[in-house]
């Protein structure tokens, strides 16, 4: 049931006390909860394997809620 692999820019979202989203190269927004430390850097590009987390509200109000399977920074 997960969506196919995209890839996508690391972003920092400046609400809620600040935290990271996913911007796939489509436009589309995804909030991948939390990212590893390594990964948390404005315009990394990423490669990522993610499942909507469905049900789940948004409370961010920005970005699908996902849970990310896999993600590697591309080269």
């Amino acid at each position: 049931a997960g969506m196919p692999g995209f890839e996508a820019r690391v972003v920092r979202v400046p609400l809620e006390g600040g935290f990271w989203g996913l911007v796939a190269d489509d436009g589309r927004r995804f909030d991948p909860g939390v990212l590893p430390r390594e990964l948390q850097q404005e315009g990394l590009r990423v490669r990522v394997r993610a499942e909507p987390l469905g049900g789940v509200a948004g409370i961010r109000m920005w970005g699908t809620p996902v849970r990310v399977l896999e993600i590697s920074p591309l080269p």
